[in-house]
């Protein structure tokens, strides 16, 4: 990077990829003696697209897709309702929430009043997967009173195959594993134990087992029956894990070839 760019007199910068970039582009100069460009503009063009490529390049092993939608829960299909959620109230309530929130204007409160003993309300969005992926599903929440039984709140990863059944992850590196039937690899628990109006960070990460054809993301409050209450839901994320963009593995084959080209001229 820093020889191809002082070379057409470019400034390129990226903070934290310098070094990496810089590697890959000695490769193709080291052999090379480089003189003044005779045709400047052209290989100016040349120098940004791999410049740009290369950065992409870089940072592409750590590229994730993000698939959740209004993980913040700011945009509304209708009152209260959060756009891109499919909401199972289970006897509860689930509303956006502007009195508290970790970020932005609002968050989404699953409140289990109403809801009888072991219902779950909760709220979730599904997306295609396959067996072998990994995926990370985080999240913060809160509880505005301390927790007076032994309800709790999660956020849960699902594996379900064509037949609609859940499977059990392959493995989990990050949170628990629930047993059967309700399988799945779930967040730490807001529980008891979590202080009042404290945002709490919580993830959970997993590889899909054979057979998956759609993995769900879920928010949930488990309701005990015995002190029901609301629980607070903010900045939901989650994400295929170590999966490029096709968007930067298409820009950094076009970097590749600028480099090739750039070379050939001299």
């Amino acid at each position: 990077m820093l020889v191809l760019c002082r070379i057409q007199k470019q400034k390129c910068t990226h903070k934290g990829h310098l070094i990496v970039v810089s590697e890959i582009v000695r490769h193709f100069w080291q052999t090379k003696k480089v003189n003044k460009p005779k045709h400047m503009k052209t290989n100016r063009i040349f120098t940004k697209t791999a410049c740009l490529a290369l950065i992409t390049l870089a940072t592409a092993a750590t590229s994730m897709a993000q698939p959740i939608f209004n993980g913040g829960f700011e945009s509304a299909a209708a009152p209260g309702v959060p756009t891109g959620w499919s909401l199972n109230p289970a006897g509860g309530t689930l509303l956006t929430s502007s009195a508290y929130a970790h970020s932005g204007l609002q968050s989404l409160a699953i409140d289990s009043t109403g809801a009888g003993a072991w219902s779950v309300p909760n709220l979730y969005q599904s997306f295609s997967a396959s067996a072998g992926q990994e995926f990370n599903l985080s999240g913060w929440y809160l509880t505005p009173t301390t927790i007076a039984d032994a309800s709790f709140g999660l956020f849960k990863m699902e594996f379900v195959n064509s037949a609609n059944v859940i499977l059990a992850p392959a493995s989990v590196s990050i949170g628990g594993s629930a047993g059967g039937p309700f399988f799945g690899a779930e967040s730490a628990f807001l529980n008891n134990a979590d202080p009042a109006n404290t945002w709490i960070f919580a993830q959970t990460q997993a590889v899909a087992p054979v057979g998956t054809v759609t993995v769900n993301f879920y928010a949930l409050n488990v309701n005990q029956g015995i002190a029901p209450s609301a629980m607070y839901f903010d900045d939901v994320a989650a994400y295929a894990v170590g999966v490029p963009e096709p968007s930067a593995l298409a820009l950094v084959g076009l970097g590749f070839a600028s480099l090739v080209g750039l070379r050939r001229r001299k």
